[in-house]
């Protein structure tokens, strides 16, 4: 346990060579938390300057807190979205959604960016079985996360088996919602989820840039912080900084507006697969 008279030393760092905070070759940086050891001014600055560019707003959506997600296992588990039914893609409820998005076109290609756990309501578009199969088609060439069919009422009836055959084939996620379940419930019980997700991330990436840098009111302040976003913090503690290579090459081979966004897109993806 961590006792008040330890309370500039839960950042400390154990390292088995003094100055060995990054690994050149893999381009990492590892650290542990709770083993104090003796004060080294180099390590101090280091982390210093590590907690600050993690709090920089230049980092955006980037840093190590990232872009807050929910799987769509996650969002079949919120209150209220028990009528949510899985028809394919049983074993794929893990893909990551970063937001909602309702289909309001005919074709949702031009309309999505990836990530997202699309809507199709048959309100403004006919969605007959043709339309629906290029929806799935155009959702894996994009990569959503999922794919939600109101079913009921007067647009869309059912779900056609063809269209529940192609989502499972590609193991793209098809859930069917009762017509009667309003989408203002389903939006605002992912959104929500969403905000209290990044809301909690941000207090543990907080309270561990401060542990780290034993920059804290109170070691109780800390702890009692912690227990709220149930964030553990009386036991040891690693943290890895990845580095993409050859950035500079992507920006040598495509336009600066292009280079960007494939650059911000490969830390994304990253970023999924590591969570």
């Amino acid at each position: 346990p961590i006792t008040a008279d330890r309370q500039r030393q839960v950042a400390a760092l154990q390292l088995r060579r003094s100055f060995g905070l990054c690994h050149r070759r893999g381009g990492c940086l590892l650290l542990a938390l709770g083993c104090p050891t003796g004060g080294n001014r180099r390590v101090r600055r280091l982390l210093r300057r590590f907690a600050s560019i993690q709090r920089s707003p230049r980092c955006g959506q980037h840093h190590a807190g990232g872009t807050v997600s929910l799987t769509v296992g996650e969002v079949l588990k919120l209150p209220g979205l028990e009528g949510l039914i899985v028809r394919a893609g049983h074993l794929h409820l893990q893909r990551t959604g970063r937001w909602p998005y309702v289909a309001e076109n005919e074709s949702i290609a031009e309309w999505i960016m990836g990530g997202e756990l699309v809507f199709v309501t048959g309100v403004n578009h006919a969605r007959d079985e043709a339309n629906l199969l290029s929806v799935i088609e155009d959702g894996i060439a994009m990569g959503i996360a999922g794919l939600v069919i109101l079913t009921g009422g007067a647009f869309i009836q059912r779900i056609p088996q063809t269209v529940i055959e192609r989502a499972e084939h590609h193991g793209l996620p098809l859930i069917e919602q009762p017509y009667l379940l309003k989408m203002v419930i389903v939006t605002h019980a992912i959104g929500t989820a969403l905000v209290h997700m990044a809301q909690a991330r941000r207090t543990r990436h907080d309270i561990l840039s401060q542990l780290l840098t034993g920059d804290y009111p109170s070691l109780a302040i800390a702890q009692q912080r912690a227990e709220h976003v149930q964030l553990p913090i009386d036991g040891p503690r690693r943290l890895v900084a990845l580095r993409l290579s050859s950035v500079s090459v992507l920006f040598e081979r495509h336009p600066p507006t292009e280079a960007e966004r494939l650059l911000q897109h490969t830390r994304q993806a990253c970023q999924d697969h590591l969570e």
